[in-house]
């Protein structure tokens, strides 16, 4: 009788056991899951349409925000930002696209259980002067989706007048972005610009299958990687086979107030004796600032590639140079009518390798 008594009591206990650790276990999950989905990211990055339907993203995070008192927020926000109504329990991820070359933000919320936001909820204030969500029409477009990994997700979409830095916050009842202008936000700003595109392909190589077009989204591209810099934004005039207008790219460099425009070409000869890298230069207030780091570039390459170095030259006549108000630079890398150029700027190796002179130059000089 004893012994039966003592087995149940035995039993009892470790089956308690179990149930209670299997609730520990169950409570740290949900505090650890609750701690991952409050990190709210913001992906500062370019919509630009990659082989049909693919995105592909140039992404810069910034810091994690937190939920912050009302009062406190009030003193943080600017003269522009959307407010969005919370009608939802708990804490969601979100994400931010900058979508700068449609001028448009896109807000994603993520693992979302019903459709609790809706465009009332929405108010986009710009100086004082709010507009709800439901009047803006074709500049707010709402969408719900299910995806496999993120659940019920929403993105929204909003056209704003010009090109900001977005930053989130949050308090108990809204979510806020912040719309600022880049200057406020980044300490240095680079417009990156890869020169031709679509069916202006600019030089044609001597050999190989790649065009000048090719040859300079690629070292965009891989620049744009190397200068990932934390305060730093990167704005790309192109990433895809796409012809983007001289005017285009001129006015994203002065809207975004850039420190510096570096187009980046390859170069071409009718005779055998093109061959080597030089650079154009702008001849505006900020002239001397343009030739010192066209200089430390290319004394950098020719010495890293061995490629000759042709020197500095004056852009009056090339129309981003003449029309844009930073420093500007445009570096040809190489002669695409020169089978030697031709060989070394098809090894992806040496590509790289004078990305990152560049690169390292290039955070030199602007930060001296």
């Amino acid at each position: 009788m004893n012994h039966r008594f003592l087995k149940q009591l035995v039993w009892q206990v470790g089956i308690s056991f179990v149930l209670m650790c299997c609730l520990t276990f169950g409570i740290y999950y949900q505090d650890l899951k609750g701690k991952k989905m409050s990190k709210y990211t913001e992906k500062n990055v370019m919509c630009a349409e990659h082989n049909g339907n693919e995105k592909k993203e140039i992404q810069q995070e910034t810091p994690i925000h937190k939920i912050e008192k009302k009062e406190v927020l009030q003193k943080k926000l600017g003269n522009t930002y959307i407010a969005i109504k919370k009608n939802y329990a708990g804490i969601l991820p979100i994400s931010i696209r900058d979508c700068y070359e449609e001028h448009k933000v896109e807000i994603y919320f993520y693992h979302m259980t019903q459709e609790t936001i809706q465009k009332k909820q929405i108010t986009f204030v710009k100086k004082d002067k709010k507009q709800n969500g439901e009047k803006m029409g074709e500049q707010l477009e709402l969408a719900y989706t299910k995806t496999a990994h993120e659940g019920l997700q929403l993105r929204l979409s909003i056209t704003v007048p010009q090109i900001y830095a977005y930053e989130l916050y949050e308090d108990q009842k809204y979510i806020y972005v912040n719309c600022r202008a880049p200057k406020e936000v980044y300490s240095h700003i680079l417009v990156l610009d890869a020169g031709h595109g679509g069916k202006d392909s600019g030089s044609n190589a001597c050999k190989g299958k790649w065009q000048e077009k090719d040859y300079n989204l690629d070292f965009e591209k891989r620049l744009a990687e190397t200068l990932h810099l934390p305060d730093w934004k990167i704005y790309l005039t192109r990433t895809d086979d796409e012809r983007v207008f001289l005017k285009q790219r001129v006015h994203l460099a002065n809207e975004v107030g850039a420190d510096l425009f570096l187009s980046l070409h390859c170069n071409s000869s009718d005779c055998d004796e093109g061959t080597g890298l030089e650079a154009l230069v702008s001849y505006n207030e900020n002239k001397e600032q343009a030739k010192r780091i066209a200089k430390s570039c290319l004394t950098a390459l020719s010495q890293e590639t061995g490629l000759s170095n042709r020197g500095i030259h004056g852009g009056e006549s090339i129309y981003i140079i003449r029309n844009t108000t930073m420093p500007t630079v445009l570096l040809e890398l190489g002669f695409l009518s020169d089978p030697g150029d031709v060989d070394y700027l098809s090894q992806e190796d040496n590509r790289e390798k004078m990305v990152e002179v560049i690169g390292k130059n290039i955070r030199e000089m602007l930060t001296e």
